[in-house]
């Protein structure tokens, strides 16, 4: 009985270090994953510095002065854009009043029109009944 004692215990003992190993291979399996994930990364990451070291280095390979002339070159048309802005602007706000003012004295031309015309369609009125 001692020895199917022991057995058995051997047996389990065995059955959980073979569980045991299993586990460790999936935890190796993932941590190689991610050791994979990571490289990749990492290539990825140093491949975009070298791209941005490339460009650095051209950069400061071109003229300076180039540069700096191009930016007061956009600096002034931006100014000129502001002012050209600022013209129009002030524009549309003359044409704004002005046809307001234009649209007023319309309204005026219409309201005596019309009035004229009640006056007149009333005094015909008047006239046809015989009423004076």
């Amino acid at each position: 009985m001692a020895e199917d004692r022991y057995i058995q215990q051997v047996s389990e003992s065995i059955k959980d270090l073979f569980d045991l190993t299993a586990r460790v291979d999936e935890r190796v399996a993932s941590v190689a994953k991610r050791q994979q994930q990571m490289d990749t990364r990492l290539d990825t990451f140093m491949d975009n510095h070298t791209k941005m070291a490339e460009r650095v280095v051209a950069l400061e390979s071109k003229n300076g002065e180039h540069v700096i002339h191009d930016v007061d070159n956009l600096r002034k048309d931006v100014k000129t854009l502001q002012t050209d802005l600022s013209q129009l602007q002030i524009s549309l706000a003359t044409i704004s009043v002005h046809t307001g003012t234009q649209e007023a004295r319309w309204r005026m031309i219409f309201d005596v029109i019309m009035k004229t015309l009640v006056i007149v369609a009333a005094a015909i009125i008047v006239w046809k009944f015989g009423l004076s």
